[in-house]
């Protein structure tokens, strides 16, 4: 009993100290994507062009693209049209934009994003009120005789009464 009792304390105790060692992490950097200011998630909504309010909220996620150069997805998750192109992005100005791009979620569709806009802190969350970034832009889908649309929103909080 004592000798399984040793060899479990042992391993145990090698575990531990082995486990703490931090060689060679110190100089690790996860790095960043480029376009990590245009990039997350977001409750939108759909409006007309004169402002009335189509929709309810949907999630919709805008992320860099594998190439890592400026161009980011926009991305409804198949909720809203559906939708998901590449953007051109403008990370200093906090924009985004794209002409006549290849829908991937409609093979036959194309979609024209414009004045698409990031304001930190430009609005508040529809249930908490914390204050997060605002994203808008116009979109103008070529299959889709009611277009154009504006699509507004506010980033997710992580908190559930901001969830839609």
């Amino acid at each position: 009993m004592n000798i399984r009792y040793n060899a479990i304390l042992l391993v145990f105790l090698s575990c531990f100290f082995f486990s703490c060692e931090d060689d060679g992490y110190a100089d690790y950097d996860a790095g960043q994507t480029n376009t990590k200011e245009l990039s997350g998630e977001w409750y939108v909504s759909i409006y007309s062009m004169s402002g009335e309010e189509l929709s309810g909220y949907y999630l919709l996620s805008t992320y860099n693209t594998a190439d890592n150069d400026n161009t980011i997805f926009v991305d409804d998750n198949e909720n809203l049209f559906p939708l998901k192109v590449k953007a051109t992005g403008d990370v200093e100005n906090l924009n985004f934009s794209t002409t006549d791009a290849a829908n991937l979620y409609d093979e036959e569709g194309v979609a024209t994003i414009t004045e698409g806009l990031i304001i930190p802190n430009g609005t508040k969350a529809s249930g908490s009120r914390t204050v997060v970034d605002s994203l808008s832009f116009q979109i103008e889908l070529a299959n889709d005789p009611d277009s154009p649309y504006i699509v507004a929103g506010y980033r997710d909080t992580g908190f559930a009464e901001d969830d839609h």
